[in-house]
């Protein structure tokens, strides 16, 4: 399976590992490997966690990619999305002090 770097396959396949290409499979080993090295043995409860938070690691990656993709305009933005210049200026007024 060949994917965009930004399309991880838990988002295609779901977590089966068994179905995933290398990469993905090696950033989970990776991942796995660094989460549960605290946990000789992990329980049900832990092994749980340690997906879940993969999950979450995943879906905030993909997130980045399409929103960063957005902002070079390699995306359509959806309806209602802010355009790219509207972005950066919002950025730019978070950054400015407040008059308070």
């Amino acid at each position: 399976m060949s994917h965009l770097h930004g399309i991880h396959c838990i988002h295609i396949c779901g977590f089966n590992p068994a179905r995933w290409c290398a990469g993905c499979r090696q950033s989970w080993d990776q991942f796995v490997a660094g989460a549960l090295a605290v946990f000789p043995e992990p329980s049900e409860t832990e092994r749980r966690a340690v997906i879940d938070l993969y999950r979450a690691s995943v879906d905030l990656s993909l997130a980045y990619v399409v929103l960063s993709e957005i902002e070079r305009g390699d995306l359509p933005a959806p309806v209602g999305f802010p355009v790219p210049e509207s972005i950066g200026e919002k950025l730019r007024a978070c950054a400015e002090p407040s008059r308070n």
